[in-house]
């Protein structure tokens, strides 16, 4: 089967805001540090 590319950007969507996520938590950590 192949995709819809609606699927594919929700996807994409859902990965993005995860690695947000993880960076934000590695710059409030990295703060806390300072």
């Amino acid at each position: 089967m192949i995709p819809r590319k609606e699927n594919v950007v929700l996807v994409v969507i859902q990965k993005s805001k995860k690695i947000i996520l993880e960076i934000q938590f590695i710059v409030k950590s990295v703060k806390n540090h300072l």
